[in-house]
């Protein structure tokens, strides 16, 4: 399996996020220093929730 660091910013793409799913990739990430570091303001606007609907694996940091 392959596996992407801070990966997070793939929510963007539809088309990522498809691709990600059928290349069976990980992403590794981390909404704490997500947060810490300013990229999403909360927990809530973080798209882990959104990856996880979508079956994208990830690994939590």
């Amino acid at each position: 399996m392959t596996r992407i660091g801070h990966g997070v910013r793939s929510s963007e793409s539809e088309e990522t996020i498809k691709k990600l799913r059928e290349k069976n990739i990980m992403l590794e990430i981390c909404p704490g220093s997500n947060i810490a570091l300013g990229l999403y303001s909360s927990l809530e606007d973080h798209p882990i929730n959104l990856l996880f609907k979508k079956k994208i694996l990830y690994l939590n940091r």
